[in-house]
């Protein structure tokens, strides 16, 4: 009769090795890049953010001062302005933030992304790369206004409340 070998069952603890001291250590050092992207991301992406918010409250509260005290919009001073252009209607009123404008094009507040993550290092905030899909900058601009009374050019070219168009949406610009 043949004897089947016996099976011990052995304690988890007897598997276990020895030699794991420096592992915690060697994977805090590979999550720490990481974590260092993931908090730039987030830091970076949060104050465009946050400037966003409070350049929306600025623009906002510029513009109902420029308001103040008329209740119709678009106010005089612009009617005036307008009323050799060629417009013929007028019906907003609007006004934008930018940090500044040089030739005609107008520069928003300025935002870089992480170094880890940019694409050309040649690009900056003053001078950025044209015609690229894609930028390392988050640029933001604010615009706000309102509809406000509806404005037409009569024979002079002088505006005057449009009373024949009530009716219509007075957001209309041409």
């Amino acid at each position: 009769m043949k004897c089947l070998p016996r099976f011990q069952i052995m304690a988890a603890d007897e598997f276990k090795n020895n030699n794991d001291s420096g592992q915690a250590i060697f994977e805090f050092l590979i999550f720490i890049p990481f974590l260092m992207l993931a908090f730039s991301l987030l830091t970076t992406f949060g104050n465009s953010l946050n400037g966003s918010i409070n350049q929306q409250k600025a623009t906002r509260r510029y513009f109902y001062y420029l308001l103040s005290g008329n209740s119709t919009a678009p106010v005089s001073t612009d009617l005036i302005r307008w009323k050799n252009t060629g417009l013929m209607n007028a019906g907003m009123s609007s006004v934008g933030w930018r940090e500044k404008s040089q030739d005609q094009v107008s520069w928003g507040n300025c935002y870089a992304t992480t170094s880890l993550l940019r694409k050309n290092d040649e690009e900056t905030c003053e001078a950025p790369k044209v015609g690229e899909t894609g930028t390392d900058f988050i640029r933001v601009f604010t615009f706000y206004g309102i509809c406000g009374e509806s404005y037409s050019t009569f024979g002079n070219n002088h505006f005057r409340v449009d009373h024949l168009n009530k009716g219509s949406s007075s957001c209309q610009v041409r």
